[in-house]
Formats: structure tokens, C-alpha cells, sequence
């Protein structure tokens, strides 16, 4: 049974290597992940086969243009003809010469039609406007990817913490036994340390944990193997804080994509209202037709042969009830513009209003990086100071551990405002569709 034990161990051990050592493992700068994103996102493919809809749409408007040439080619069969006088008096039938055909090419052209035109406009319109609600779904896409990648250099940043803590708190406790054996500690100064790893241990399993969700939500969402391993980059964490202040003063909504598709959707609909307005208008063409006919059944008796004849011509086609009929619907249309007007001017205020907002805010988390990062080195420095008055038996349990707390909350505090401050600079790209 033991062996039977050993042997499954053995097994168990080998196959999780096995798996370990096949998860790929990719180290991905943010900007990696955002480029790879870009091909890989489902949304962002589903846009992109919108915008090839509406650009063949814009093609097939063009086509409306082109000339039209018809052909029309009968042949048949005809009876003999039977004349009478008008009461139907004195019946005589005429021989027909009974193979008929016919041949008609047909070439119109138009040359005026201001609705074709208002709809070409439309059209471009509209692709336009696809290209921009394109650009707000990845700017989404783009900003949720950012914030996942700041969670994840967040997590693995905080484990590198907890683990230094711990190591921190184990030399403490392997210290404390040496003095308990030696009767200058207590029984419960082992037991709080023994707490305090364990505290540790639970925290690092959570952690590690947090990792894996947030691993496996990225890999995900790029198009990876579930079981890839992304190994993130956080050399831009090192950067000058106090150039993000700087370059955040130059960030405008101007050419906000949320502002673009909504100045598209105002400019689709302004051209949808001069759509209906433009029904009112004639439409010009000019025609060219070759006619091919026998036989001449017209005179009688009728000649058996073929006439061919031409014609040039120019028309004007004008629906005299669109004068009449179109009220409502230009009514209609020009409600339609007012509100989509209306909420082009709303989404600038909202766009000015979030990029003061998160402009104020990351002035805030840059100045309050700055005292965390001194209340960092403060916390560092009354550790030591505690941890040589404990090891000289001039401070209690306690306050060791009341100074070990106050230096792991400085060093995650100031992780945390250091992840923020990207987080409110992202943020300010987004707004301004820089991301």
C-alpha cells in the first residue's frame, strides 16, 4: 500500500511538471498586449466587418451612376390577320408572313438626380461613422486591457511584498524561539509571530490566486492558449512621475472618438433631412435606343422585312406628389438633427467635465505618491529604530509588531498610488482617444 502511495505521488509530481513545463510563457509590454489586442479582440472584428459592409454599400451607391443598358430580344410566331368592315361585315383573312423577332439595346444615362447624390453622401457618412464607433470600442477594449494589466503588476507587486514580509516575520519568529529557550520571551511572543506568517501564507494564497483570474482573463481575451503564462512588463513604472503631470496638461477631447461618432451621426442625419427635402427636385437623363423589328406588321399587307431604327433623346422625370407628401417627413427629419445636435454639445460637456475630473484626480494621487513615498521611507526608518530596541529587550512584542504593520501599509500604499497614477494618465488618454 505504501509503495502503491509512493507511486501515485511520483506520478501526480511528474504529469504537473509536465503541464507546468508545457505553459507557454510570454513576457508582453503593456503596449504588446494592446497591439495584439487589436487583432485578437472579437468586437473589434466584428467593427471591422461592419466597416467593409458599409464601405461596399458606399461602392453599390456609386454604381448608381453608371449608365444602363438594356437589351431586350423576342422572336415568335404570327397568326394570319382578319380584316372586316366595322359591323364586322365582309371577313377576309390576310396571309402574315409568320416568323416575327425584335431586338431592342437601350442606353440611359442619368445626368441629374439630387436624391442619388444626397445618398452617395450618406453613404460616406456612414462609413465614416463606422470608423469612429470602431475607434470607441477599441479605445474601451484598450482602457479595460490597461486596467487589467495595472491589476495584474499590482497583484505580482504585492506578492513580492507579502513575500519580503514574510521573510521578515519567520527571521523575527526563528529569533524569538532562540530568546523563549533562553527565557527572555514568552510562549505568546512565538505564537503572535507563528499568527502573523500564517496571516501571510493566507494572503499570498489569495494573491496567487488573483493572479491566476487575471492571467487567465487576458489570455483570453488576446486569443492565447488558456494555459499561456504572461509574464508582464513594469520597466514603465520606473518613469518620472512629475512627466506625467506635465504631459497631461496637452490632452484635449477635440478628436475624442465618442465626439467624432456622435459629430457623424448630427452630419448623417443633416443629410437624411436634405434626403427628403430633395424628393421635391426632377430628375435629368438623356437616352439613346437601336431598334431591330420584322416583320413591318403596321402596313397591310404586311412587309416581310426587318426595320432597324435609332433614337436620341434627353428626359426630366418630376413626382409632382413629393410637393405634397414630403411635409411631415422633412418635419420629421429636422427633429431628428435638432436632437442629434443637441446631443453632440452634450457629449462635450461630458467629455470636458471627465477630462477636468481625471486631470484634478491624477494631480491628486502625483502629490499623494510624493508623501507616500517619504511616509514609505519614515516607516522603513521606525522599523529599524523598534527592531534595535527590541533586539536590545527595550520593546515589546507589540510595538514589533505595530511597526512590521505600519512598514508592509506604507509599502502597499505606495504600490497602490503608483498603479493609480498610470490608471488616471490611461484614463486621460482614453478620454482624449490617444489610448
Amino acid at each position: 500500500m505504501i509503495r502503491f502511495l509512493c507511486f501515485f505521488i511520483l506520478i501526480s509530481s511528474s504529469v504537473m511538471n509536465l503541464r507546468a513545463q508545457e505553459s507557454p510563457v510570454l513576457k508582453l509590454s503593456l503596449q504588446e498586449i494592446l497591439d495584439l489586442s487589436d487583432k485578437q479582440s472579437h468586437t473589434l472584428k466584428k467593427g471591422n466587418y461592419n466597416i467593409e459592409r458599409v464601405e461596399n454599400e458606399l461602392a453599390a451607391s456609386r454604381l448608381q451612376w453608371a449608365p444602363e443598358l438594356s437589351l431586350s430580344v423576342s422572336a415568335g410566331y404570327l397568326g394570319n390577320a382578319t380584316l372586316t368592315n366595322r359591323d364586322f361585315s365582309n371577313r377576309e383573312v390576310v396571309d402574315m408572313p409568320h416568323f416575327s423577332n425584335k431586338l431592342v439595346l437601350q442606353l440611359t444615362q442619368t445626368v441629374y438626380d439630387a436624391s442619388m447624390l444626397e445618398e452617395i453622401k450618406q453613404q460616406r457618412t456612414a462609413t465614416e461613422l463606422a470608423f469612429a464607433q470602431q475607434d470607441v470600442q477599441k479605445q474601451e477594449i484598450r482602457f479595460m486591457l490597461v486596467e487589467w494589466y495595472l491589476s495584474y503588476l499590482k497583484q505580482i507587486n504585492e506578492k513580492e511584498v507579502y513575500l519580503n514580509d514574510k521573510a521578515r516575520l519567520e527571521k523575527l519568529l526563528s529569533e524569538t524561539r532562540e530568546r523563549y529557550k533562553q527565557g527572555t520571551a514568552l510562549k505568546s511572543d512565538v505564537t503572535n509571530y507563528q499568527l502573523e506568517v500564517k496571516n501571510k501564507e493566507l494572503l499570498l494564497t489569495k494573491n496567487a490566486n488573483r493572479i491566476r483570474i487575471i492571467n487567465y482573463q487576458l489570455a483570453k481575451l488576446l486569443g492565447l492558449p488558456e494555459n499561456t503564462m504572461i509574464t508582464p512588463d513594469d520597466s514603465f513604472l520606473a518613469g518620472k512621475p512629475d512627466s506625467l503631470r506635465i504631459e497631461a496638461d496637452f490632452f484635449s477631447p477635440a478628436q475624442a472618438p465618442q465626439l467624432q461618432e456622435s459629430m457623424k451621426q448630427y452630419e448623417l442625419f443633416r443629410q437624411k433631412e436634405r434626403s427628403v427635402k430633395v424628393k421635391r427636385l426632377p430628375k435629368l437623363f438623356v437616352w439613346g435606343e437601336n431598334s431591330l423589328k420584322g416583320p413591318i406588321s403596321t402596313a397591310m399587307p404586311p412587309i416581310n422585312k426587318n426595320m432597324n431604327d435609332w433614337g436620341l433623346g434627353l428626359g426630366l422625370s418630376f413626382n409632382i406628389g413629393n410637393l405634397y407628401k414630403s411635409g411631415r417627413n422633412i418635419k420629421a427629419a429636422s427633429y431628428a438633427t435638432r436632437m442629434y445636435k443637441e446631443q453632440t454639445e452634450l457629449i462635450q460637456d461630458q467629455l470636458d467635465t471627465e477630462l477636468y475630473t481625471a486631470r484634478t484626480k491624477l494631480e491628486e494621487v502625483l502629490d499623494e505618491l510624493a508623501i507616500r513615498r517619504d511616509y514609505k521611507v519614515l516607516a522603513s526608518e521606525l522599523y529599524e529604530v523598534v527592531y534595535e530596541r527590541y533586539s536590545n529587550g527595550m520593546a515589546i512584542v507589540t510595538e514589533m509588531m505595530d511597526a512590521g504593520n505600519e512598514l508592509l501599509s506604507a509599502d502597499i500604499e505606495y504600490l497602490n498610488m503608483q498603479i493609480e497614477t498610470f490608471r488616471y494618465y490611461y484614463m486621460l488618454r482614453k478620454i482624449a482617444g490617444t489610448l
